[in-house]
């Protein structure tokens, strides 16, 4: 196989948040990473009397969290960390939606999607009277699936 010419960087990312899964906000500008962790899928297994390995099946996919890292800032309605926070410190949790093109939008891009998720990491702002570079926080969620669709 010869060497691919198609590949990308994360230059163009495109993330949205959302509260309800219809109205979305971009939060491009305050995030700096996404971390998706890998989905393990339950392997079953099984022996019999005859032969010397297992019988194996497939299960369900497990969940999956993604950490978002996120520049802390103080602007309440259309920036990561206030959006995020603010679902963090909501009674009993708060669902939360977030999509992300790895090239940004455009027809026959890809787009992945956590569905409901459940937001259950939220780091509040460390600091470092040290340092010059802007404060990083992270959130984590956890999606039962994530999808990957084509934007039109």
């Amino acid at each position: 196989m010869a060497q691919t010419t198609t590949q990308v960087s994360g230059v163009d990312v495109m993330i949205e948040y959302s509260s309800d899964g219809t109205t979305y906000i971009d939060i491009s500008g305050t995030t700096n990473k996404v971390d998706v962790g890998p989905q393990d899928r339950a392997v079953g297994s099984a022996f019999t009397f005859d032969g010397d390995g297992a019988l194996l099946t497939y299960g369900k996919r497990q969940p999956i969290d993604i950490t978002f890292t996120i520049i802390y800032t103080e602007t309440a309605t259309t920036e990561a960390f206030e959006v995020l926070r603010a679902r963090h410190e909501t009674t009993d949790g708060a669902v939360v939606y977030l999509r992300w093109a790895p090239i940004g939008t455009g027809t026959g891009k890809n787009e992945y999607n956590t569905g409901a998720a459940k937001l259950k990491l939220f780091q509040y702002p460390p600091v470092d009277a040290g340092s010059g570079d802007p404060i990083l926080t992270t959130f984590t969620v956890t999606a039962s699936n994530l999808t990957m669709v084509a934007s039109t």
